[in-house]
């Protein structure tokens, strides 16, 4: 028996099963790792060296909703983020590369732009790279105001974190296999663009100074 009800968008989702009944182009979300749940990057940024191998010179929450059609296709991605502790002298910078071209966005909007001087299209990716870039900020000293060492003391006084968050909309909805699967290609670069400390595994970017391996 075939399911009645209202479908006010007309995309064949009920409205009852719709979380976005008045936008055809929008069905479901797929978070990451769940609902108002945050998974935690850790980084050391004196890498290849080991350096003190404390994890704790970039730690950043994060949380991804990815907003799909009916087709199961996403069409935006929304990321949210929590900078909870700097424990490195170094001016690290944070970003995440997207397994795609960035002529397959349309457009970034941050929170607040807090990439510096760095060069960006103007659909808010990064100048330069062959896949899609998302610059976070470039600078972590900026974000609390001051350098030092962010909660990573017992002796400290314990500093909220600094919230960030952005959303990508795609020129054509894309699948969840071509998205890949979150955090995606999260990194830091250190002190310079080109030192980039990435996840186990995961591959540099076009900017990346290959010869520090």
């Amino acid at each position: 028996k075939a399911a009645t009800g209202t479908d006010t968008d007309g995309d064949n989702v009920l409205d009852r099963n719709d979380l976005y009944p008045n936008d055809a182009q929008r069905a479901f979300n797929v978070f990451s790792p769940a609902e108002n749940i945050f998974g935690s990057l850790a980084f050391e940024d004196m890498w290849p060296d080991k350096g003190d191998y404390d994890m704790n010179d970039v730690v950043v929450d994060y949380n991804f909703k990815a907003i799909t059609n009916v087709a199961n296709e996403v069409v935006e991605l929304q990321g949210q983020f929590k900078v909870r502790a700097l424990g490195a002298s170094f001016q690290n910078g944070f970003a995440i590369e997207l397994p795609v071209a960035s002529d397959k966005i349309a457009s970034v909007t941050y929170d607040k732009a807090r990439y510096g001087s760095l060069p960006m299209l103007a659909n808010g990716t990064e100048a330069g790279q062959e896949k899609a870039v998302l610059v976070l900020f470039n600078n972590s000293h900026d974000l609390f105001g001051k350098p030092g060492m962010i909660n990573t003391q017992n002796n400290q006084e314990k500093i909220s974190p600094v919230s960030l968050s952005f959303s990508v909309k795609f020129t054509t909805p894309i699948s969840l296999i071509e998205l890949g699967y979150a955090p995606f290609n999260a990194f830091i670069f250190a002190n310079e663009r080109s030192t980039e400390v990435h996840l186990p595994g995961m591959p540099p970017t076009s900017k990346a100074n290959l010869n520090i391996l």
